[in-house]
């Protein structure tokens, strides 16, 4: 994100990455990982949707470069940002 957007669209998105990476290390402090042992259907569910969201993720990121190839002389379409949707970036692709 830092090289195309700048330091500060870098820096949001690492703000969200850093708050998901406490966010999963609290959950499973506080005996997560012990649920999804003792329900096995609970981690499954988990895991497809995980795998769910990559591949959506992974539809998005081939549609927008299809269009991006579809535009005259190449230019390449940029989308700004809030901060919010930055670190909600971050804290999502985590």
């Amino acid at each position: 994100m830092s090289s195309t957007k700048g330091f500060k669209s870098g820096f949001m998105v690492s703000i969200g990455v850093f708050s998901a990476g406490v966010l999963q290390t609290l959950l499973v402090a506080f005996g997560l990982g012990e649920l999804m042992q003792s329900i096995p259907m609970l981690a499954y569910a988990i895991k497809i949707v995980g795998a769910l969201y990559l591949s959506y993720l992974g539809i998005q990121m081939l549609l927008r470069w299809y269009r991006n190839n579809l535009q005259v002389g190449h230019i390449r379409i940029t989308e700004n940002l809030t901060n919010f949707s930055l670190i909600n970036k971050g804290f999502l692709n985590n």
